[in-house]
């Protein structure tokens, strides 16, 4: 009798071990959760006050020929494709600035065949895509690719300067790619680029 008094408690103790270690599991499943929600909420937190910010610098633009709705699309793609890519998304909506003279005109053609609001020339374009299907007039997957190639520039670059240098005029950059960072790194949001 009383080794199953012990047996029974014995086993009354791993019952109840067993209850408070899934008690534990599920705290630490609802915290990591709640982590979850709140990293979630302060990134679309984010995201909205950048896109308010950036809204109010495009309209600055005496030049812009973008509705509210356009020009939100553009910000959310810059801030995605920013994070994505761990760019700086100052310097993106800076390069679309000058790459569109202000207008932010997803349609822009440049003179020498470059597309969209990265000006993107398509065999550039065609060399980051692979086998991704994409459309250089489509908002989203221009500012996509022109990301991609800004971060493979930014890597064999000393810093943004040189990047961007490098993303304007490809091997002639130490000429003519230096002067147009310079405008890039120089836009003041008001109108004038």
């Amino acid at each position: 009798m009383k080794r199953l008094s012990i047996l029974s408690s014995i086993i009354i103790f791993f019952i109840f071990s067993y209850f408070l270690y899934v008690l534990y599991l599920d705290k630490q499943r609802l915290e990591d959760l709640q982590y979850r929600i709140d990293a979630y909420t302060d990134i679309k937190t984010r995201k909205q006050a950048f896109i308010k910010k950036y809204l109010e610098y495009l309209f600055n633009s005496e030049k812009a020929k973008v509705d509210t709705n356009r020009a939100e699309c553009i910000l959310s793609s810059v801030y995605q494709w920013g994070n994505y890519y761990k760019l700086d998304k100052d310097k993106i909506f800076r390069i679309i600035w000058v790459e569109t003279g202000g207008t932010f005109n997803p349609n822009a053609k440049g003179k020498n065949g470059e597309i969209g609001l990265m000006q993107l020339l398509p065999s550039t374009a065609e060399m980051l895509a692979g086998d991704m299907e994409y459309d250089l007039f489509d908002i989203n997957d221009n500012i996509h690719l022109g990301c991609k190639y800004l971060k493979i520039l930014l890597k064999y670059s000393k810093d943004y300067n040189e990047a961007i240098a490098k993303y304007n005029a490809g091997r002639y950059w130490r000429n003519a790619g230096l002067e147009y960072a310079i405008k890039v790194a120089l836009i003041n949001y008001k109108g004038k680029s």
